[in-house]
């Protein structure tokens, strides 16, 4: 983290807004804060601390901490403070914020601290919960490390093993060396895996080469018989195929015989028969066929004509006969359609009627809102006489109440009444907060005694003075104490001088010539007992300057803040205390004002009980003339509204005359028959009437015309069918005379043929038979009948010299089909047996690499157990943090040991707390608590520097950065030169110190520097060295 810039307001001693832009002391690498005891240094530090990190190193949460961190005369406190931190630098701007309570003076009104970041020259605002990862630091750890307050310099030397490892893992976050979970995780799944793969052994337990070669050997046993049973079934296969020959050969002969017997001679009658009937065929097609066709075709011509003349006689008597129908149905419809007019009459009556009933509705609803109408009129006549005997009613109840009314003395009586007793209870309320005032300046006057008890011994007076007196006092004293440091100081460097001379006058021998005067003569030799005797005094005496001083600047602080405390107190106490008296005062004039005369006869108390029911009578005096007004108010309303009602009624009366005028005159034009008829009915039936009669108007001009279109087209088609009927009579004539021709003739060819009858020969001609093709049919089947019959013999010849045993050749076969099927078997068992072997093959290869895994899992799992002992509560953390440790002191022992002229080194004993190897005293180790003041000073520097590098480290950023608060009280000259010029030569580091002090002398050594000053009115004020 690198400072920008710092604004304060309200902040302790601080008043008025004071800023502080770091970047020329940064430059300097070196600079310095100062100024005197209680000027406000130290404020600078805590207003960085808390507006990060919401924390106060002075005061606690108990502690009323925003009403006693803002300055008792300001009303609101502010801090702003920007810096850069992270990798790559990002600036942040961080922000407090407190106001005080208007009413309340030790009541904090809005408070709220807000953190920003900026990005694009925008501040962007982020959680403040996020400050310990943007700076990589804790609150306590950021005080350790960073910026270091007042009296916590040595913190970090002085904390225990678990303390300090606690630090270092937050700082360096250790806690990722933590794998403990992850071993745990590694150690679970590697168990899982052993004993899955154990689960899969026990699967594989019957797997072993043994049982592998036995089934090997079973399977060369097995290929051996089936090779065996291979020769015998084809042996046996070979014999079966000569006698399936012989077989085939006498089964051939049966067939042929049954083949010859059943085809040729069966067939031979049939087929003989086929050729006479062909040759019939024959000559009937060459004789007879064409006439009996064209006899045919003759024939089919007459029926068709004959067909004709019949179909066309009976529609010629159908149209005959629906057209006599639809002359006498036109002759009946036109005696309907001539009644036209009448139902014209009708519909017009009933249009009428349908008019009439609408006026009757519109009629019955004028009715309806008159008979409404004057209920409204009856109603509002009954209202407004009700209205006027409750406006009569209230009026005497008002007259009635004005007799009972207080007089305007009376009221002022009560008025005076009231005051007074204000005036009581704001007295009463301010002795009861004066009381409470004098509590806590009385326990602000206790705590002053517990303050300066520490220096009460050396400054007695303390207890008789005021605070504020006591904080003149001490400061005076503290300054008489500070020069008197100063020349304790110098009368110290002389006296080391003397002791340099001490050690060179033991070398001074009479006669010889003194190396510093010359001198040959020493008659006072300067003794070391002398100058150490006095030496020892000089220690004493610092020791006790430095404690008062120390001591006294406490209670400086302290005395102070409660000099503010106690001067606010008593303000408030003296206010109100004059609020007291000007009350009292204000309260006897208040007394002297009675508005009555004393001796009056009515009393105060008979005066107020009337002037209380005085405001219930003027309640209900109010009351009932609101009740007045709004009863005038509705009575006009309905009044006005009877007037619009009145005149509404008569106007429908006049309406409801108009529309019965209408309904009688249309009740006159209506014919009496009709009106008689649709009186009673509804105006949907009389127009569900009219359309009925519009509708048969309709039908019967429809109907009329349709039937004399129909007459015409009747008329039409009788006349065509009349003169198709003649034609179709002529022709058939024609066609007759044709027929009896072909019957002549095919007499006559019949005459001279082997036919009885024109019926056998037309027999023969619908036998659709081909003679040609019949006629190859019965050579074809002579041909194939001689094939069969020579087949038969041939086959006779081939079976004379052999034989044929069915039964042998049966066994046989069966022999065969049992060889084959235990071949099958064999070949089965060999197949199974093989699929063993390989599956035995792949499972005891299976079962190799299982134990190969499994043993490297153990192994692993030794290992892994190995890991959980040396991460096991958090250890390797802790070895972890030994090493940072380690780090950090061999890093401060560079400036430890050129600090001490490499007289002392820092070291980690066993259970890493810090020891001190003493090289003066033969190297040996001593506990760190026995080293000075000024050297633990050294020290705990030394740490915090080489803390910072680590962190800096850590952090990768471009400088380091570090604060340290008033830590030189303990040194001496030498030791404050030896310090600085460390911190001077942190330069070169790229490194920046920021020191704060009210010693004056080491404002000598830093030439940058801040200088705070305490000013009465305008509170700390910050002035620069440049």
């Amino acid at each position: 983290m690198i400072p920008v810039e710092l604004k304060i307001k309200g902040l302790y001693s601080f008043k008025e807004e004071q800023v502080i832009d770091f970047s020329t002391l940064l430059e300097s690498h070196l600079f310095g804060i100062f100024g005197k005891v209680g000027s406000g240094k130290s404020t600078i530090l805590e207003a960085i601390t808390f507006v990060l990190y919401g924390e106060s190193e002075r005061l606690g949460g108990k502690d009323n901490r925003k009403y006693n961190m803002m300055n008792l005369t300001s009303n609101d406190m502010s801090i702003e403070f920007v810096f850069k931190a992270g990798t790559p630098r990002v600036t942040y701007k961080a922000v407090a914020y407190a106001k005080r309570n208007r009413k309340s003076f030790e009541k904090i009104g809005t408070s709220e601290r807000k953190l920003f970041k900026q990005k694009a020259g925008e501040w962007i605002p982020i959680d403040t919960a996020d400050i310990d990862q943007i700076i990589g630091l804790t609150y306590k750890n950021f005080k350790r490390a960073i910026i270091i307050p007042q009296g916590k310099f040595q913190e970090f030397l002085g904390l225990n093993h678990t303390e300090r490892s606690t630090m270092l893992k937050e700082i360096f976050h250790l806690q990722k060396f933590d794998l403990s979970a992850k071993v745990n995780i590694l150690q679970a799944r590697n168990n899982e895996a052993v004993s899955n793969l154990v689960g899969q052994l026990e699967q594989l337990a019957d797997v072993s080469p043994d049982r592998l070669k036995e089934q090997e050997k079973e399977l060369k046993s097995l290929t051996i018989s089936r090779q065996k049973a291979e020769v015998k079934l084809k042996n046996n296969q070979a014999q079966f195929k000569e006698s399936e020959k012989v077989k085939s050969l006498f089964e051939e002969l049966i067939i042929a015989k049954d083949d010859y017997l059943t085809y040729g001679e069966k067939y031979e009658a049939r087929f003989q028969e086929m050729e006479k009937e062909a040759q019939k065929v024959a000559y009937c097609q060459q004789h007879f066929r064409t006439d009996l066709e064209h006899w045919e075709r003759q024939e089919k011509e007459v029926i068709a004509l004959e067909t004709e003349v019949e179909k066309t006689t009976k529609k010629l008597q159908s149209i005959d006969d629906e057209l006599v129908s639809a002359q006498k149905s036109l002759k009946d419809i036109k005696v309907e359609r001539d009644k036209k007019d009448d139902y014209l009459s009708v519909v017009a009556d009933i249009d009428k009627g349908i008019k009439r009933a609408d006026f009757l509705v519109q009629k019955k609803k004028l009715d309806a809102e008159w008979e409404a109408r004057s209920k409204e009129i009856e109603q509002l006549e009954k209202e407004l006489a009700s209205y006027e005997n409750r406006e009569k009613s209230n009026k005497t109840r008002l007259e009635k109440l004005e007799l009972k009314r207080p007089s305007t003395l009376e009221f002022k009586v009560k008025e005076w009444h009231s005051a007074l007793q204000v005036f009581e209870q704001d007295v009463a309320a301010f002795k009861k907060d004066l009381k409470d005032r004098q509590a806590q300046l009385d326990k602000v006057l206790n705590a002053k005694d517990k303050i300066i008890r520490p220096i009460v011994k050396i400054l007695p007076k303390l207890q008789k003075l005021s605070p504020m007196e006591g904080v003149d006092l001490l400061k005076m004293t503290l300054q008489t104490y500070t020069d008197r440091q100063k020349r304790v100081s110098e009368k110290e460097k002389a006296l080391l001088t003397q002791n340099a001379l001490v050690e060179h006058a033991g070398q001074l021998v009479d006669g010889e010539a003194c190396p510093l005067c010359g001198a040959l003569e020493h008659p006072n030799v300067l003794t070391a007992g002398d100058v150490k005797q006095e030496w020892n005094q000089v220690q004493v005496e610092l020791k006790e300057i430095s404690e008062f001083l120390e001591s006294g600047r406490d209670v400086l602080l302290k005395l102070h803040t409660l000099a503010g405390d106690l001067l606010n107190h008593q303000t408030q106490f003296n206010e109100i205390n004059t609020k007291i008296q000007k009350l009292e005062k204000a309260k006897i004039k208040h007394l002297q004002s009675k508005p009555w005369k004393e001796g009056a006869t009515t009393s105060l108390e008979d005066i107020l009980t009337k002037v209380e029911h005085a405001e219930e009578t003027e309640k209900e005096m109010a009351s009932l003339k609101e009740q007045i007004a709004k009863n005038e108010q509705v009575r006009e309303k309905s009044a006005s509204r009877l007037k619009v009602v009145s005149a509404d009624v008569a106007d429908l009366e006049k309406q409801r005359n108009q529309w019965q005028s209408k309904v009688d005159l249309l009740s006159e034009e209506i014919a009496p028959e009709i009106m008689s008829h649709i009186q009673a009915y509804s105006i949907p039936e009389m127009e569900s009437l009219r359309q009925k009669y519009q509708q048969k108007i309709i039908k019967n001009d429809r109907l009329f015309l349709e039937r004399e279109q129909q007459v015409k087209v009747l008329q039409e088609q009788q006349t065509a069918l009349t003169t198709t009927l003649k034609l179709h009579t002529k022709n058939l004539q024609k066609e007759k005379k044709v027929l009896d021709k072909i019957n002549q003739k095919l007499a006559k060819t019949l005459a001279h043929s082997a036919f009885d009858q024109l019926e056998e020969v037309k027999a023969l001609l619908a036998m659709k038979m081909d003679p040609q093709t019949q006629l190859e049919r019965v050579a074809k089947y002579q041909k194939e009948a001689f094939a069969k019959k020579q087949k038969w013999q041939e086959l006779q010849a081939k079976t004379k010299n052999l034989k044929f045993d069915e039964k042998a050749f049966t066994q046989l076969q069966q022999l065969i089909q049992d060889q084959q099927d235990d071949l099958k078997n064999k070949v089965g068992a060999i197949a199974q047996v093989h699929a063993l072997i390989q599956e035995l093959i792949r499972r005891v290869a299976q079962k190799k690499d299982i134990e190969k895994q499994l043993k490297a899992l153990e192994i692993r799992a030794d290992h892994i157990k190995t890991l959980k002992q040396l991460f096991t509560a958090q250890g390797f953390v802790n070895y972890i943090s030994s090493v940072y440790l380690q780090n950090i002191v061999h890093a401060a022992n560079h400036r430890f040991q050129s600090l001490t002229k490499h007289e002392l080194a820092l070291e980690l004993d066993t259970d890493n707390s810090f020891v001190v190897r003493d090289q003066l005293n033969g190297g040996k180790k001593r506990n760190i608590k026995t080293l000075s003041g000024g050297q633990t000073f050294q020290a705990a520097l030394c740490l915090a520097l080489a803390l910072a590098d680590n962190i800096h480290e850590l952090t990768k950023s471009e400088k380091n950065f570090f604060f340290l608060d008033e830590g030189f009280g303990s040194q001496d000259n030498e030791a404050i030169a030896d310090v600085f010029n460390t911190l001077k030569a942190l330069r070169k580091e790229n490194r920046t110190v920021g020191v704060i002090s009210h010693v004056d002398s080491l404002q000598q050594e830093i030439d940058v520097h801040l200088k705070v000053e305490l000013d009465a009115e305008k509170g700390s004020l910050v002035r620069k060295s440049w």
